[in-house]
């Protein structure tokens, strides 16, 4: 079983140092604070915005190709070249209000997150 010992105390009102065996760490809870601490606030907003990035990148290529099989499977089935564009543009109307209806969602989850997290840290994030 392994066993792991981490001692922590308040350097002052906005800073905590953790110490275990080998490393120390200096946690700072205000974001104009230390320069030279680790702020966790910041280290959640930053994976935030890797996040979206990440999102974006995704919901592109879900909506490229998604939409191109769908106009290649009416393309293969009607010859129609009327159909194959009214099908293209449902499913790229229908795959926009979807991904607006999630980043709607999300993104006031996001935002609550954040609140709470400034609510912890005790500034405005």
């Amino acid at each position: 079983m392994l066993e792991y010992r981490v001692e922590a105390r308040r350097i002052d009102a906005q800073s905590s140092v953790a110490r275990t065996k080998q490393a120390e760490i200096v946690l700072d809870t205000c974001l104009a604070g230390r320069s030279d601490a680790f702020n966790p606030a910041e280290l959640l907003l930053a994976a935030g915005r890797i996040g979206q990035l990440r999102a974006a990148v995704l919901g592109a290529n879900d909506g490229i190709v998604s939409t191109a099989g769908l106009i290649v499977g009416v393309a293969s089935a009607s010859t129609n070249s009327s159909e194959v564009l009214i099908a293209g543009v449902a499913g790229l109307v229908a795959g926009t209000m979807s991904m607006a209806a999630g980043v709607t969602f999300w993104g006031a989850f996001a935002m609550a997150l954040t609140a709470g997290i400034g609510a912890l840290v005790g500034t405005a994030v």
